[in-house]
């Protein structure tokens, strides 16, 4: 089960370090969530960035449905660069933004890193912030189309399921934006075996928007919002703000710095065939 920091409110709010010991049968991913100074970030600086990402590595026409939402995705070629890279991007930090941090009340997006153990076959979500308190809208790109929806304290995540394992021993993962909103609902579940209460919010689900990435252990996926040249070559703007990845991928700190967020997943653990 994941572990996360729990704000007042009982919602995520900050994902921490844990170790995770998972059995022979299962894959294991990390997730790190990382944010940027929005305000600061410039189009040659991203360009850089990305200059160590192969995006090519994902499925082209999926890859374009990211795109037409603002969003960007591909496997680091070159951490060791990646990193350095991004790590000049880090928003400055004082006394006030750490306490706030280890409060879990200083942004709206996520933060940290955590292992997840997962079973071949199974959902799982992965939360990138906290739920946007008000009603939202949100504007989502689909076969040339824009969509709109009204929603109210909506939560953006990727539901991940590790789909299976390929004859060479690769991990066919599957990434699905989703909304959750409105108010939370009970419902008797039963199964085989006993009768549960599954309590969860209304979802919003973008399967027109799924990634599949095959990738191999100690691969990293990087996803974030694109970012558009400006016309005299200077900052970057984000998509507007209504747009899926301004929603999922941007926020503002407890001392209004806008912020951009990075999520780098990647495949620890590839189980045996034979265990599964």
């Amino acid at each position: 089960m994941i572990s996360k920091n729990l704000d007042a409110d009982g919602q995520a709010a900050r994902l921490s370090t844990s170790v995770v010991h998972a059995s022979s049968g299962q894959a294991i991913l990390e997730a790190e969530f990382i944010k940027t100074d929005l305000e600061s970030l410039t189009s040659d600086q991203m360009k850089v960035l990305w200059s160590w990402v192969d995006e090519t590595s994902l499925n082209p026409g999926q890859r374009q449905g990211f795109i037409a939402n603002g969003l960007r995705a591909g496997i680091v070629v070159d951490e060791a660069r990646f990193r350095q890279q991004l790590k000049t991007l880090a928003p400055a930090s004082d006394v006030v933004d750490d306490f706030l941090s280890s409060a879990s009340v200083a942004s709206r997006v996520n933060e940290g890193v955590e292992r997840i153990p997962m079973r071949i076959g199974r959902r799982y979500e992965l939360p990138v912030g906290k739920p946007n308190e008000g009603e939202h809208v949100t504007l989502v790109r689909i076969d040339s189309q824009t969509i709109g929806r009204t929603v109210q304290d909506p939560q953006y995540l990727f539901a991940l399921e590790p789909v299976e394992l390929t004859p060479q021993r690769q991990l066919h993962l599957r990434l699905r934006p989703e909304v959750q909103y409105g108010e939370m609902k009970q419902a008797w579940v039963g199964s085989d075996s006993a009768m549960r209460i599954d309590r969860r919010r209304e979802v919003w689900t973008l399967s027109e928007l799924d990634l599949d990435v095959i990738a191999q252990e100690n691969d990293l996926l990087v996803i974030t919002a694109d970012r558009m040249q400006s016309e005299d070559g200077g900052r970057a703007s984000i998509q507007e703000s209504s747009a899926l990845a301004t929603k999922m991928m941007t926020g503002s700190s407890a001392q209004q710095t806008n912020e951009q967020l990075f999520v780098l997943i990647r495949v620890i653990k590839i189980p045996d065939q034979s265990a599964n």
